[in-house]
């Protein structure tokens, strides 16, 4: 896969591909300019919602590397909030993504919640599964889709066939950049690379995760994660004379460092077709996890359970060499703006972050709802300065974050580090509760039924 691939031909054939072509560029845009590194969720949305709230100053982004082809890497499960999230960035009904992530195979319409234990090697239930749906939805009806599970580069491509024309692209990933009167990038292209030169008027937003591009000191430092989220993942299938059940299934259980949350729903990618299910093995490694050996011991671990659990459940892995990935992903304690002192050069990586990622499906609703926002507040607020209307887009961020953030939080708690008999009772709240919970999980984030 290229860094071209998925955007509009009319986009790839403006495109700039080499040093002094985006030189050139530059030199016909000697004002004010918005430069967006990666081309992810956040950078996507944040470049489409500024052309589409009339910035009225060109909007480049820096695509970075193209989406992983076949491997599942980041996050893979979205739920009905973060469909909507992703197609109101984009400017699209939601109805349209729906339909681009084929929702009659990837969606589940409940959960299925499970106590297991799988410490001697096999899957010994605890407690018959909770099946649980939503409670009744005003505007929706029937067993609508809470949620639905596709390959997170699937969600990419879909993102990059919406991008506006308006939108300049750079096929190129920065690889540092510093102060030179301006702004002086180190680019690297597919064919060649080389520094370009921006004017003083040129903003930098870096929403990727590589931080410390810029060479020079930041007004902060963030402060260290002090936990780690244990992540094993891949595509699978039922094996032959297993049923479907319409649900995504959530078993939990114990492990030798501490608690597993899992979870198994149907699934669709053009890259795995064959794939008919999702599995996803999680575990939050507590602060004093640190060293590489226990972090290694802890992703085998991770690992080997979900392969049992898979078999339990009746399901085969698909293509599992090239698809699957297995990591230990840091979490974001801190969500405040890192700025350059010397020029307009913003990382906005941590001010879209949902805090843990790879737990309860936050990571993409919370870079979805963060990146439109601070678009929006920047096309408001940029004539008053980059400074001045960027840190004004996070603080309004941090609150549209807020209940996401909240969310995530609880349920980090509440699943992996609250005392055993709680986390069992979480899995048994009162009937009445649990479909309460259910709607609000699926609807965060939104301030209308869709």
């Amino acid at each position: 896969m290229s860094m071209e691939t998925g955007f509009s031909s009319a986009l790839n054939e403006k495109a700039l591909r080499t040093p002094e072509e985006v030189q050139a560029w530059v030199t016909a845009h000697p004002g004010s300019a918005v430069w967006i590194i990666g081309s992810g969720i956040a950078g996507l949305i944040l470049a489409e919602t500024l052309v589409r709230h009339a910035l009225g100053v060109p909007v480049v982004v820096v695509t970075g590397d193209p989406p992983a082809e076949k491997r599942m890497i980041d996050g893979c499960s979205l739920r009905r909030s973060t469909v909507v999230a992703l197609a109101d960035g984009m400017g699209v009904p939601p109805e349209q993504l729906f339909s681009r992530f084929r929702v009659e195979q990837s969606a589940f319409p409940k959960l299925a919640l499970h106590a297991v234990d799988v410490r001697a090697g096999a899957l010994q239930p605890l407690s018959e599964p909770i099946i649980v749906g939503p409670a009744p939805t005003p505007g929706l009806s029937g067993d609508y889709p809470i949620g639905l599970s596709t390959r997170h580069g699937e969600v990419l491509l879909s993102l990059r066939e919406l991008v506006s024309d308006r939108v300049q692209l750079v096929f190129a990933r920065v690889v540092s950049a510093e102060s030179s009167g301006g702004s002086r990038l180190s680019l690297k292209f597919e064919a060649s690379e080389g520094e370009v030169v921006l004017p003083a008027g040129h903003a930098l937003f870096n929403t990727t995760p590589q931080e410390g591009l810029w060479k020079s000191a930041k007004n902060r430092t963030p402060r260290p994660a002090p936990r780690r989220v244990i992540v094993s993942q891949g595509p699978v299938r039922l094996k032959a004379g297993v049923p479907r059940v319409p649900a995504a299934w959530v078993p939990t259980w114990e492990g030798s460092r501490g608690p597993h949350v899992a979870i198994f729903t149907p699934f669709w990618d053009a890259g795995t077709p064959e794939a008919t299910w999702y599995a996803l093995n999680t575990r939050v490694s507590s602060a004093e996890e640190t060293d590489s050996t226990a972090q290694a011991e802890a992703l085998a671990e991770v690992r080997e359970h979900l392969q049992v659990v898979m078999e339990a459940y009746g399901l085969e892995p698909l293509d599992w060499e090239q698809a699957s990935f297995d990591a230990s992903v840091p979490s974001v304690r801190d969500f405040d703006l890192v700025s350059a002192v010397d020029a307009p050069y913003f990382e906005l990586y941590r001010v879209v972050s949902s805090g843990v990622p790879a737990v309860n499906t936050d990571g993409m609703l919370a870079q979805a709802l963060g990146a439109r926002r601070l678009g929006l507040v920047l096309a408001e607020r940029h004539r008053e300065g980059w400074h001045t209307a960027t840190k004004v887009a996070a603080q309004r961020t941090k609150r549209e974050l807020r209940p996401v953030r909240w969310w995530n939080a609880y349920s980090v708690w509440v699943y992996y580090f609250a005392p055993l008999w709680l986390r069992r009772r979480a899995l048994g709240w009162s009937t009445w509760m649990l479909p309460k919970m259910v709607k609000d999980w699926a609807f965060l984030g939104l301030n209308r039924v869709v």
